[in-house]
């Protein structure tokens, strides 16, 4: 959520089912989400389409370590709008902004919530060429790590114009 320039977490909630969350989103007025596309893809896939018919924008995210640039949005992908998100430039991005509070995160989140963040390590080390290079690896459960790392991804996306393409593409889905 942005409030007066500030991001603000409203929630941090696991979820017992794909079916609560159209629900949850649905309290918060959600109008646009990024959601894992992996490992569960066809999941994944049902509840994007759910999400759609309940006039919410959602994208599948998948994670890349080698591609050009930070983002790239697909409004036309053949199973439905995607994000491509170069993993270490995203998951920086996100976590430089909890570091210096500029997304702000409840006090009262759950404590799995702060540890799955700090479960984060960013590591530097030459790559085969000799070439310093950073990745981020996990030293435990940081799935909500990556979900705010999906919300940071759908708050941009809301902030770009959207093409006229993807409402085409839209009534597909």
């Amino acid at each position: 959520i942005l409030e007066g320039g500030e991001e603000r977490v409203q929630l941090f909630e696991k979820l017992t089912s794909f079916d609560d969350i159209h629900v949850r989103l649905a309290e918060y007025g959600a109008t646009s989400v990024v959601i894992d596309a992996q490992p569960n893809t066809e999941s994944s896939r049902k509840l994007q389409r759910k999400l759609w018919d309940k006039g919410i924008s959602s994208w599948l995210c998948y994670y890349s370590s080698n591609m050009k640039g930070r983002l790239k949005w697909d409004y036309n992908a053949s199973d439905g709008p995607q994000v491509i998100a170069q993993r270490t430039e995203s998951l920086s991005a996100m976590m430089t902004r909890v570091g210096v509070g500029d997304t702000l995160i409840p006090l009262d989140s759950p404590s799995g919530a702060w540890d799955h963040l700090s479960a984060l390590r960013r590591v530097v080390e030459p790559n085969r060429d000799g070439n310093l290079t950073t990745k981020w690896e996990n030293d435990g459960p940081d799935h909500f790590a990556h979900a705010l790392n999906y919300a940071r991804l759908a708050l941009e996306q809301t902030a770009q114009a959207i093409p006229e393409e993807q409402e085409e593409h839209n009534d597909g889905i």
